[in-house]
């Protein structure tokens, strides 16, 4: 998954590629790739292989994982790990993020582990 993504071209912070891929319904995980060295990063949600995040259905949010080519920002609407559901606001810099916020949510339907 993380090579498929990679060939596609960066697609955050300018030369990064963030790789997604699904681990279940309502579930995704992923991985950052530096496109010009090579190195891989974890997410902000712990190692791999039980790094996810649960997007689920909510009622009072639009849940997901939001990012754009130009930004070292990322945006995780969802449960870590099934839990904590919030809006995260992450800041990508010399290789690993840096929580800048958390707005709590109501619970997601759909987060049970």
């Amino acid at each position: 998954m993380i090579r498929d993504w990679t060939k596609k071209g960066p697609n955050f912070a300018g030369h990064y590629t963030i790789a997604e891929w699904g681990c279940g319904t309502g579930c995704e995980q992923i991985a950052i790739v530096d496109n010009e060295s090579g190195n891989v990063y974890e997410g902000p949600f712990g190692k791999l292989p039980r790094a996810l995040v649960c997007l689920g259905a909510n009622v009072e949010d639009e849940t997901g994982i939001f990012y754009h080519a130009d930004s070292a920002l990322l945006i995780v609407r969802g449960c870590p790990r099934w839990g904590q559901c919030a809006t995260y606001y992450y800041l990508w810099k010399e290789g690993h993020f840096k929580l800048l916020r958390k707005t709590p949510m109501k619970m997601i339907f759909g987060c049970e582990p």
